[in-house]
């Protein structure tokens, strides 16, 4: 068995930056202790996790631990555009030398969705568009055709980050991740869980749905 670590970087009473390299002191031992994953939260504007950008802490810690995988847990999709994202996941692959785990999602809490003017009801929509363009991304050759800049692309490992995508976080984000062919839950139980949970929210009606993120849009004035 494997064991790992999921953080949030919640507050602390302490200044930031001391509360960041504390924390990356404490990976430093994770790694010495023989952990096989460190994975990070994203939340925005919460006490809850004040890595809003996990790619940057990740780097540093990259550059402070030897074995220990490190990656997001997860990546909000509909926050990000593609390309930077695409070149973000190559640049992280290689500071830690091909310890990154990519883990993507929806992202899970409206009220953080509504800062960035998206409704939590229209996400899946973007989330599916955004994991497509990614996956091609890192599984193409630089000659293909896809809309990004040759760096991202010849950035690549000769193992594309792709094949070490790991997990995702709701049980929307899995399936639709599973079937694209990137994500793998961690076995054929959670996935079988996943599938009944998805089953039984695609009762809901549409139509309804549909109508509270107008009125939602319409109350913001947008």
């Amino acid at each position: 068995m494997d064991l790992g670590i999921f953080d949030h970087l919640d507050r602390r009473d302490m200044p930031l930056a001391d509360f960041y390299e504390h924390r990356l002191r404490l990976l430093e031992k994770y790694d010495a202790a023989g952990f096989y994953s460190y994975h990070l939260a994203e939340h925005h504007a919460t006490p809850l996790g004040l890595a809003p950008v996990p790619g940057l802490f990740l780097a540093a810690a990259t550059q402070r631990t030897r074995r220990i995988r490190l990656g997001p847990c997860v990546y909000c999709l509909p926050l990000y555009n593609p390309l930077r994202l695409i070149e973000e996941v190559c640049m992280l692959d290689h500071l830690s030398r091909g310890r990154f785990d990519f883990g993507v999602g929806r992202g899970i809490v409206p009220y953080e969705m509504a800062f960035f003017d998206l409704h939590h009801l229209e996400t899946e929509d973007i989330y599916r568009e955004t994991l497509e363009i990614v996956l091609q991304g890192l599984t193409s050759d630089a000659g293909n055709p896809l809309p990004s800049s040759s760096a991202a692309i010849s950035s690549r490992r000769p193992a594309a980050p792709a094949d070490e995508i790991r997990s995702a976080c709701s049980a929307d984000s899995a399936q639709v991740s599973e079937a694209a062919g990137g994500v793998r839950p961690g076995s054929a139980d959670v996935l079988a869980r996943l599938r009944r949970y998805c089953s039984r929210y695609s009762r809901h009606d549409s139509g309804e749905l549909a109508i509270t993120a107008a009125a939602w849009r319409s109350a913001r004035g947008s």
